[in-house]
């Protein structure tokens, strides 16, 4: 009977240790609710384009150097998001440096680390979400060329002083920039107010058009047209 259970405990044992994840070097961790956990970081899979979403920083601290790539069994994944949230209210974390294949920082990827203060970015980031970087000290920051736009809030209760924009043609709504302090930015840029559109529909709930921030009614049908 003894025999018999010690021989159940090595297959456990050795079934726990074959479930791991591999990020640029001997770093392993269980999967958890679906997830990877690699050192300090999770992340979520997909298996149809073979990226990973880091979606959970929760336990990062210090300097963090997000992996360009994790791994899973056999399979390589490349790191392509930065979640919404992913490392929101984490006070631990001091600065970041994200690899050249993220193309996305979702909305409040980084809302509320106040002891943060640098992202280094590379030129492979794309699209910065809303309130990406809000209520973080960080005070200087270089937007990448193939952002479009830095949309509301990016910056909220952000202490940032200087902002450098690869990209002349980048657009920054005023709603982007905190409110209590100057900015300087750098590189161009296309200052503007962002167009608010309220919804106008008849009884049924049928799009009518829509009311821009001035108050003027104009026609509209199609909801992307809103977006």
């Amino acid at each position: 009977m003894h025999k018999v259970s010690y021989m159940m405990m090595i297959i456990i044992l050795i079934v726990l240790n074959s479930v791991n994840a591999l990020a640029d070097g001997p770093d392993y961790g269980p999967i958890v609710n679906k997830q990877i956990i690699v050192g300090n970081l999770g992340y979520s899979l997909d298996d149809d384009d073979m990226t990973a979403y880091l979606n959970n920083g929760e336990d990062a601290h210090g300097d963090v150097v997000i992996p360009s790539k994790v791994r899973y069994g056999n399979k390589v994944y490349t790191v392509a998001i930065i979640s919404s949230c992913a490392f929101a209210d984490n006070n631990n974390i001091t600065s970041i440096k994200v690899p050249n294949t993220v193309t996305t920082i979702d909305q409040d990827a980084f809302y509320g680390c106040y002891n943060l203060t640098s992202i280094q970015m590379s030129n492979s980031i794309e699209e910065i979400g809303l309130g990406a970087f809000a209520h973080t000290n960080i005070k200087e920051i270089t937007i990448p060329e193939k952002v479009k736009e830095i949309d509301r809030y990016t910056f909220s209760g952000c202490k940032v002083k200087t902002i450098r924009l690869l990209n002349p043609n980048t657009i920054i709504y005023t709603e982007a920039l905190p409110r209590n302090h100057k900015v300087d930015i750098i590189g161009g840029g296309i200052v503007k107010d962002y167009e608010y559109k309220y919804k106008i529909l008849d009884k049924n709930g049928k799009l009518l058009g829509y009311r821009d921030k001035d108050g003027n009614v104009v026609k509209c049908t199609d909801p992307e047209e809103l977006e």
